[in-house]
């Protein structure tokens, strides 16, 4: 990595959503497009809280972090050059040189922890980042060998992420359902069995009915909270609501 002040090292990253299960990768490369690391991990949260712009912000804040951790461990020089970052997710690649808007009024807009989160460990790095776009999939339509080095690195991070979906889903390897709370966020919104990330409104609908009503149930008449997934409580909550007296049950 010794080429990270001299241009000799670019980033590349990916983001997928499998199944409703989210994953990012990243990776360095030489200009040449030559892997020089890579890595991949799971997005947190459950299916309604993922989305590609989300997985590709995780994936440049986990480049940046990762960079954070070799400048703890080693020496660099005083200066050096903005680092190529390489992303095909418009939005985050915004997020990341512009940062999310401080207004209040978006402080519950959907992904703002990781937003949040991103920019300040950018805005503190020790290191300088030029945020370049290129296009996604660019081998669908063209040889490998032929592309530039900009998409062939794409190619590869994005392969490299598709590897995470063929892993075993241990608890090494599978996400966290409840996603934990970013500190640069501030403020956020979670209960016994979420952190809401992303459609607050329905959202806080939908587990003070739904999630809440599971663990009292299962609490009060020892069922089990797997068996209790499977009811539908919003339609269950509406028809209740609905009749009166032995009607209910």
């Amino acid at each position: 990595m010794n080429g990270l002040c001299n241009g000799e090292v670019i980033i590349g990253l990916d983001g997928s959503i499998t199944d409703g299960c989210g994953a990012y990768s990243f990776g360095f490369f030489t200009p040449q497009a030559d892997p020089i690391y890579l890595y991949h991990k799971p997005v947190h949260g459950d299916h309604e809280q993922q989305n590609s712009t989300r997985s590709e912000m995780h994936g440049i804040l986990g480049a940046i972090l990762f960079l954070r951790h070799l400048k703890q461990k080693n020496s660099f020089p005083t200066e050096c050059a903005p680092i190529r970052v390489l992303g095909d997710n418009l939005e985050s690649l915004r997020v990341s040189r512009q940062g999310p808007s401080k207004s209040l009024k978006l402080v519950f807009s959907s992904d703002m922890d990781v937003a949040f989160e991103l920019y300040a460990e950018i805005q503190n790095s020790f290191f300088t980042y030029k945020f370049e776009h290129v296009k996604a999939h660019q081998d669908d339509d063209a040889d490998y060998e032929t592309l530039s080095i900009e998409a062939k690195i794409n190619v590869q991070c994005n392969g490299f992420v598709s590897k995470y979906f063929e892993l075993p889903m241990d608890g090494s390897a599978s996400p966290l359902e409840k996603i934990p709370h970013y500190p640069n966020q501030k403020v956020s919104l979670s209960n016994l069995f979420t952190r809401i990330t992303s459609s607050y409104r329905s959202n806080i609908h939908r587990y003070k009915i739904g999630h809440e009503t599971e663990y009292q149930c299962s609490k009060t008449w020892k069922i089990s909270i797997t068996s209790l997934h499977k009811l539908d409580w919003i339609n269950l909550r509406k028809e209740y609501k609905s009749r009166r007296g032995a009607n209910r049950f």
